[in-house]
């Protein structure tokens, strides 16, 4: 009796716990991911041989960016089956998401000698190359996908990715749409529907004053309009601004360019110039490249290298500033950006100044940044009083957000408080459209 007792209860509690598992997955493929997650915890805990249980338990938490709780998940499945093909496959994805793109690729590489000819595995090396940036052995890998079996959706989806990658926009838009006739899904829509509605021109304008405090000081104001046009990934523009400071008006004439040159190495190249400058400068000239050194290192995500060289011509004085800077991704959303100036004047004098910002990017296109600086010229590029250069300290905040699909604004705000002088007040307001 005791026996037949015993044997009921342990029974109840597998159906028990099995329902568990079957919630669990229920909840994943929902995408209620945090309850899965704890439901495929207690399933691994209550029936810990059961490896599918720790598949999905680790797929969910690399699903929440997890990663390293995911890894630890999927091996103890793993030490329970070696050779596992799903969670082996499962593994080298996690790793890939892990930006891990060596051990992934490695992982991948042994399970081709396991399952020679499997295509899925042949679609993550693929994907892999595409992550890490090898663009050229993504596409020759999903190229002899297609050679096989030429209806494959998730390659003609990733080809299509990398032509939108290299700006090959009707080349994307044709891969979409053979996608799409295969099997219709509301990704390949929405890829399809970024592809018709990609543009390449954009016109911004916007509107800036200044106050003042402490001191009895006319009013800035000004008005700019910028029209950039993308060639391929290349951003190139012209921007007129018109201005008045001291009572005085100028008008300033800018274009530029900038793009990546390379992997990991944009270069942004611009100048401008002021017929009859007043307090602007006569001309100017920019160059600056940033070095992309990692995708990760430990918790923290991409880092950049950033230099900069400026020169300007004023009226009485011209002078040369050197940016050295570094730019940390400290989270998903969140970047911090710190440079050191240096100014050196055709007079001889000799000074330094900084800058620090942090920005949020909660979603696409929106962008919070705050931040501050000490300089002797202007953050605005431009000396506050004629005829001398002087040192300031400055606060400043700005946000861009979206108004629809191809509209967008942008406000920012600053406070300069200038050695023995004014305090300035400033904001800029302005929008832009893309088409």
């Amino acid at each position: 009796m005791k026996r037949r007792c015993l044997l009921i209860a342990l029974l109840a509690a597998q159906a028990a716990w099995a329902g568990v598992y079957e919630q669990g997955l229920e909840a994943k493929n929902a995408g209620r991911h945090e309850e899965a997650a704890g439901l495929l915890k207690k399933a691994t805990q209550a029936q810990p041989s059961n490896v599918e249980a720790w598949l999905h338990y680790g797929m969910v938490l690399g699903w929440q960016s997890k990663h390293d709780e995911a890894l630890a998940a999927l091996r103890q499945g793993l030490r329970r089956k070696p050779g596992h093909y799903d969670l082996l496959l499962a593994e080298a994805t996690v790793l890939g998401w892990k930006k891990d793109y060596a051990a992934a690729d490695g992982r991948l590489a042994e399970m081709e000698q396991k399952f020679p000819g499997n295509l899925e595995v042949a679609l993550m090396r693929g994907r892999i190359a595409v992550w890490r940036g090898d663009l050229a052995e993504g596409r020759r890998r999903y190229e002899a996908i297609l050679q096989k079996d030429p209806n494959q959706v998730e390659v003609l989806m990733g080809l299509g990715d990398i032509e939108m990658e290299e700006w090959h926009v009707s080349q994307a838009k044709a891969l979409y749409e053979r996608a799409l006739a295969v099997k219709p899904s509301p990704e390949l829509q929405q890829r399809l529907e970024a592809a018709e509605n990609q543009t390449l021109w954009r016109i911004d304008t916007s509107l800036s004053g200044s106050t003042f405090a402490r001191q009895e000081r006319d009013r800035w104001w000004g008005i700019s309009r910028s029209y950039t046009y993308n060639f391929r990934g290349w951003d190139t523009w012209v921007r007129v601004e018109t201005g008045e400071r001291f009572n005085l008006q100028d008008v300033t004439w800018e274009t530029g360019t900038s793009g990546l040159v390379m992997k990991g190495i944009r270069t942004t190249v611009y100048g401008g110039f002021t017929p009859d400058a007043s307090y602007s400068a006569r001309w100017y000239a920019d160059a600056a490249v940033s070095w992309r050194l990692y995708e990760s290192l430990g918790p923290l995500g991409r880092g950049d290298l950033l230099t900069e060289a400026r020169w300007a011509d004023y009226t009485d004085v011209g002078v040369r500033i050197t940016r050295l800077g570094w730019q940390q991704q400290v989270a998903d959303a969140w970047t911090v950006n710190a440079h050191w100036l240096h100014f050196s004047y055709d007079t001889g004098m000799e000074a330094d100044g900084w800058l620090m910002s942090i920005a949020w990017e909660p979603k696409e296109r929106w962008q919070f940044r705050i931040g501050a600086g000490q300089a002797v010229e202007s953050l605005t590029n431009q000396t506050l009083r004629q005829g001398r250069a002087i040192r300031s300290w400055t606060l400043f905040a700005s946000m861009v957000m979206p108004l629809s699909a191809r509209w967008h604004a942008r406000l920012d705000l600053e406070r300069e408080e200038v050695q023995d002088g004014v305090i300035r007040y400033g904001m800029a307001a302005g929008c832009g459209y893309r088409f």
